[in-house]
Order: structure tokens, then sequence, then C-alpha cells
């Protein structure tokens, strides 16, 4: 294991690229998002995301989440998106709102627990964004801590829980508090909003007419 320390504004492109080929070779990276690290695999890759489930002892049922760069690589993790959907994609993303939706073929039934949908959202934290971009895969992740522990907000603290089982750390220093997303379920007519977070019901609803809303 190798860890690398990055600027969180502008993360060095050689330390991104070590950790993308780690990615590629169906090895484990660490990074931070908005609010934690997390431990991530190569989402099309069914021996790469075995491992993550390994590394962070999560049973073979548990779905986890998918990372896209933006819209340009949403079919690349996602079936199908409504075009209202991408609409709200494109006001507000990176981050802010994540999207249930079918997912693709081309994703490995391990990252969804072997269901048909999956939660895909596109991070805002500038490391994460700039790895995605030099993939251009979507990454399945999971925050880098074991069962019953806080998610890590250091590069250290996911070290102490996962770190054995990975081979690049992108540290880019204490994990700041973003935005949380708003979750909404778009595999579903009609969408339904499964998590309030930074978008309100109403500003979802402007987009995607007729929702859902929480009890």
């Amino acid at each position: 294991m190798i860890t690398l320390k990055v600027d969180r504004s502008e993360p060095d492109m050689s330390a991104i690229r070590n950790a993308a080929d780690a990615v590629r070779r169906g090895e484990l990276v660490i990074f931070p998002i908005e609010t934690a690290y997390v431990v991530a695999a190569d989402a099309q890759n069914d021996k790469a995301v075995e491992k993550l489930h390994d590394a962070a002892d999560l049973g073979p049922a548990e779905s986890l989440t998918l990372l896209v760069s933006g819209l340009e690589d949403i079919l690349k993790a996602a079936e199908y998106l409504p075009d209202r959907a991408r609409d709200l994609a494109l006001k507000y993303w990176p981050g802010r709102i994540a999207f249930i939706v079918d997912k693709s073929n081309d994703v490995s039934d391990l990252a969804t627990g072997h269901k048909e949908t999956a939660l895909v959202m596109a991070p805002e934290h500038p490391v994460a964004l700039a790895l995605l971009k030099e993939l251009r895969v979507p990454l399945a992740v999971t925050n880098a801590n074991l069962p019953g522990n806080e998610p890590p907000t250091t590069a250290v603290e996911a070290i102490e829980q996962v770190g054995t089982s990975v081979e690049v750390v992108l540290d880019a220093g204490h994990s700041a508090v973003g935005h949380i997303p708003t979750v909404v379920d778009v595999s579903t007519i009609p969408p339904r909003i499964v998590r309030l977070g930074t978008v309100s019901a109403n500003e979802v609803q402007d987009f995607l007419g007729e929702v859902e809303k929480l009890a």
C-alpha cells in the first residue's frame, strides 16, 4: 500500500493516475468524497467488487454506491435515465442529488447485492471527480470503515480499518462536510424521494412533475 498526499482543490494528476492504474488492475483504492473517506473498486470487475466486500466486511447482499464523473458516464452505471432526471442532474451535479436507477448490465451484480437497481451519484469532491474523469468507468464505493464504526474523515482512520486490503490511498486531509444529496428513485413511476438532503422536495418536483414524497 502507498499513501499519496494530494491537494484537495488541485490534486496532482500523477497521484490520480497512480490510483487509476491500481483500479484498472483490479485493486482497491481509498479517497475522500464530500463527507468521508471511501474504499472503491471498478464496478464492472466482479473480482475487484468481491475484494471490496471482503475488505469492508460486507455481506453479499449489501449494495454499494456507484460513483460516476457526470452525465457523460451515467449510462455506464445506469440502463436508462429519464430526460427530466437528466435535467435535474444538470442543475445539481456534481453532488446534491443522487438517483436510484435500473443498473447497467456492465455493472457487476455483486456491486448491487444482486439487485436490479443501483444508487448512482457524481461526487463534488475534486479528488474523487479527478479520479473518475481519469478512469471513465463507474466506481463501486462504501465508507472505509468496518461495521459498527463511524465513517472515517481522515485517511489515517480509513487505513486503520481497511488499509491492509488497499493498494493506493489518496490523502487530501480532513474530509470536508459537504452537501448531503437528496436521493430520488427514478426506477419507479412516479419517481419517489427516498431521502431528503440539500435539494428540497419542491425543487425535485419542479423537474420531475409528480413525485411520491416522504411521509
